[in-house]
């Protein structure tokens, strides 16, 4: 009973505290264990219940999901199938559709016009097949891709050459996809420029079909696109164009990124998804990725086909979230032990000052302190963390020091003429 009372009256009395540091040192590591543990429930929480793709479902995903219904209505789509290999589920790009439903030029006079007019919504096809050079440095941070559209003549062979395919999916701004208006965003300040080309993206589509980012390489190739391509940023990550919400479907992975329908020059997305195939429900193995949306049931109706869809990302992206929760736990649970650390080397410095009653007080004691005071911090932390994960950290280091500096009082008191060391009251 009396160690019960010890460890319920730790959690907001520091006296209690001080006096646990003649205690055994098992109470002060349960307590910080516990604490640590405490630390965990936000995350874990948020990372194995949340719905991974509800980026693509929600009613602010800047209308990304007429974007994507398109698509899956195009012909090149019947080219996109998922099949095995010794790493797991990929997607096979059949580059015969695609280029069947491309626009294709090699000659250097109509180069521009290619990725131009799909951009516009003027091209006679559904993509344009282009080629990236990246020449991107990337010690001094100079973006220099580029992209060629003549693709029987790379201007630049001794740097890496990448087919894509890229559809854009726009309307004038008066225009409808799927019974639903183009609710651009209007801003009533005068220093934000937007762009205004008369159309409204919903989505820029790119298809790498050779490239796999579970290579460094070729992870690079796409992180080096996305800056030099589609935000054209320089080395001072000032953009360069107007970034529309976008997808780029590799070998094993889709990326997207959505920005507000009206464009501003801001590289701030909306929102994120990254997810991996091979994470993915393995039943879409062997058929296309039209197949695997229509289902068991053949659904022609396009919103059940998009939630196949979301169905079928939230899965390829657990296996990212998950890893990202323990990350996250792995550096709170640091921040923990750092800050307790933190704690007791002030607090044996308080104790060994001259005003301190408590001066035989040695640095292992003083470990099990800042110990025993960490649980409350953690639980204030815990709570933050539900409201919000990213101030989970901020929490606990600024309760834990609050905490210690709360203590000094009653290590160190205010002296007064009752309390004056003793060679002191005599002078």
């Amino acid at each position: 009973m009396e160690n019960a009372k010890f460890l319920f009256k730790s959690l907001y009395n520091n006296d209690a505290v001080i006096q646990g540091r003649k205690k055994p040192w098992y109470f002060a590591a349960v307590l910080f264990v516990l604490g640590v543990f405490l630390t965990w429930i936000p995350f874990l929480s948020s990372g194995y219940t949340s719905n991974n793709s509800a980026l693509l479902t929600s009613t602010s995903n800047q209308e990304i999901d007429k974007g994507f219904k398109a698509t899956f209505n195009e012909a090149y789509f019947d080219g996109l199938t998922f099949k095995k290999d010794d790493k797991g589920m990929y997607l096979d790009m059949d580059k015969t559709v695609l280029d069947a439903n491309s626009l294709i030029t090699t000659e250097e006079a109509v180069k521009n016009s290619l990725y131009t007019n799909e951009y516009n919504g003027t091209g006679t096809t559904a993509l344009a097949k282009c080629t990236f050079v990246d020449t991107t440095s990337g010690s001094t941070g100079d973006y220099a891709g580029q992209v060629f559209f003549d693709t029987g003549a790379i201007k630049n062979p001794t740097n890496t050459a990448t087919e894509f395919y890229f559809d854009c999916i726009s309307v004038p701004k008066s225009g409808e996809i799927e019974n639903g208006t183009s609710s651009s965003s209007t801003s009533s300040s005068t220093s934000v420029v937007y762009e205004d080309n008369g159309n409204t993206i919903y989505l820029e589509a790119f298809y790498f079909p050779t490239l796999d980012t579970r290579n460094t390489v070729d992870s690079n190739i796409r992180s080096n696109f996305i800056s030099s391509v589609i935000l054209k940023a320089d080395a001072k990550n000032a953009l360069g164009a107007f970034p529309h919400s976008f997808a780029i479907y590799t070998k094993d992975s889709l990326y997207v990124a959505t920005y507000a329908l009206k464009s501003s020059k801001s590289n701030s997305a909306k929102g994120t998804y990254s997810g991996y195939f091979f994470d993915a429900d393995s039943n879409f193995s062997g058929k296309t990725f039209k197949a695997s949306l229509l289902g068991n049931e053949g659904k022609n109706n396009i919103t059940d086909q998009y939630a196949v869809f979301a169905s079928f990302l939230n899965g390829a992206a657990t296996a990212i979230v998950h890893r990202n929760v323990w990350i996250n736990i792995g550096i709170l649970s640091a921040v923990v032990a750092g800050s307790v650390l933190v704690g007791a080397v002030i607090l044996i410095i308080m104790h060994k000052r001259k005003t301190s009653v408590y001066r035989d007080t040695n640095f292992f004691e003083c470990l099990k302190e800042s110990g025993t005071l960490s649980f409350s911090p953690c639980l204030i932390a815990m709570i933050i963390g539900f409201l919000s994960s990213s101030y989970a950290i901020m929490a606990v280091i600024g309760c834990i020091l609050l905490r210690v500096i709360w203590m000094m009082n009653k290590i160190c008191p205010p002296v007064t003429q009752e309390n004056k060391p003793v060679y002191k009251a005599r002078s």
